[in-house]
């Protein structure tokens, strides 16, 4: 995502998500929010076609950056910092240069939290399904030793 003016790129949600996106790839993939230009396929009355969704403008911005703010609460940590973020009335440029800051400085103190906890996780899961497995095996085994006796 292009950010060209710090108050306009952010203000739609497109690059809040996509900062999250970079620290955090799993707990904000990028196919859950939308770009910063919509795919419009027909416009009436204010009313723009985006897929099989119908998005007001205002709507489309809202969704991206209420997307943003639910993934940066499950970090935990960060205070409501962009709570008066409106995409249509912006906030002062230096209050909201302090906000992102903060949260950039959070999202680079959690990445390797997050990694580790993703990381055991998996391990936890594989292991899991690994004695499942060998369960399912010594039971085959079992049916089938007690299947041959029985046909000798």
């Amino acid at each position: 995502v292009a950010v060209k003016d710090l108050m306009n790129s952010f203000t739609d949600g497109t690059a809040f998500c996509s900062l999250i996106h970079f620290y955090h790839p799993m707990l904000l993939p990028k196919k859950e929010f939308l770009g910063t230009k919509p795919i419009v396929q027909k416009i009436s009355s204010g009313v723009a076609v985006v897929g099989s969704s119908c998005l007001k403008s205002g709507e489309y911005e809202s969704q991206n950056l209420s997307l943003a703010k639910g993934r940066v609460s499950k970090l935990g940590g960060i205070p409501e910092l962009f709570a008066g973020i409106d995409p249509f009335h912006p906030q002062q440029e230096k209050s909201f240069v302090i906000g992102i800051s903060y949260l950039f400085s959070r999202l680079t103190e959690t990445r390797e939290e997050v990694v580790a906890a993703f990381s055991i996780q998996s391990w936890y899961r594989r292991s899991r399904r690994l004695a499942a497995f060998k369960k399912k095996i010594s039971s085959a085994r079992l049916i089938l030793n007690r299947w041959r006796k029985r046909e000798k």
